[in-house]
């Protein structure tokens, strides 16, 4: 297992790009909290997401015959970062309050921080790609992996920002979020036995599993052969999801006491 420098100093640039973000919240949710601040964004993102990445995804599927494997799940959005990054700059476009989008954030900016360790700061198998200081390949990405990098920079950037401008209730997010990854799995499931997908299908199916697959190092933490490891391995993600919801919704809750502590708009959420 090598560390790439490269992800590593990627990884750090985003976080720090996030904390600054998360920083200056107190004074720019007024323009944030606004519907028309994120529809442009969102509209942009989709267009050049659709442009450089899922238009090709769409346009292979459509053209060939036998539309099974790894073409399949990259047009059908199989794998949850995809999925993520496509529909919610939709949710933000269709729903003002941006509760579902909110929703699916929590996800997205676990799947963009597991993929940013295990895809760009640590060699060791799997979907890993070497990350590297090349404009083109940050941007816009290498075949057959566009737009790798800047999928999962979006959704860990974004993420944090539609989360703090959204309210918050613990016990709706939990069942919402439930019911998303429970909806998004059986959409995968038929999708898998329908074009007969082996690859890249969010753990549903062997191939994501073995020591070259998406979750091949999760394997070798967990030593549980498929089936088994995907309810053991998802459950223990949903809990720490719904932990972080919960704690995020303390917070929300106590922000005023937080404040008054500190003395310090800074800290205000």
């Amino acid at each position: 297992m090598d560390v790439n420098f490269t992800g590593v100093w990627l990884l750090l640039i985003t976080l720090g790009l996030v904390a600054i973000t998360i920083v200056a919240y107190p004074f720019i949710k007024k323009i944030t909290n606004l519907y028309w601040f994120w529809m442009p964004i969102s509209i942009l993102l989709l267009i050049y997401m659709i442009y450089f990445r899922f238009f090709q995804d769409f346009s292979d599927f459509w053209k060939m015959k036998d539309k099974t494997g790894i073409v399949a799940s990259k047009a059908l959005l199989l794998d949850l970062c995809p999925f993520c990054a496509f529909m919610i700059p939709i949710f933000l476009i269709i729903d003002p309050t941006r509760k579902i989008a909110s929703v699916l954030a929590f996800f997205a900016i676990f799947g963009g921080l597991v993929t940013y360790i295990g895809g760009f700061c640590i060699n060791s198998g799997g979907t890993t790609v070497d990350a590297k200081w090349d404009w083109h390949w940050i941007l816009i990405g290498d075949e057959p992996n566009s737009m790798y990098f800047m999928i999962h920079f979006i959704l860990l950037f974004f993420g944090p920002l539609i989360i703090l401008n959204t309210k918050r209730t613990f016990w709706k997010d939990a069942c919402s979020g439930i019911c998303f990854i429970l909806l998004y799995f059986g959409y995968v499931l038929i999708m898998v036995h329908t074009f007969s997908v082996t690859n890249n299908a969010t753990g549903l199916v062997p191939g994501d599993w073995n020591e070259w697959g998406e979750y091949g190092a999760v394997d070798n933490l967990l030593h549980l052969s498929f089936p088994y490891i995907v309810p053991v391995a998802f459950g223990l993600v949903t809990l720490f999801i719904l932990l972080v919801m919960y704690l995020y919704g303390l917070l929300q809750k106590n922000k005023q006491y937080i404040y008054n502590y500190s003395n310090k708009n800074l800290f205000i959420l």
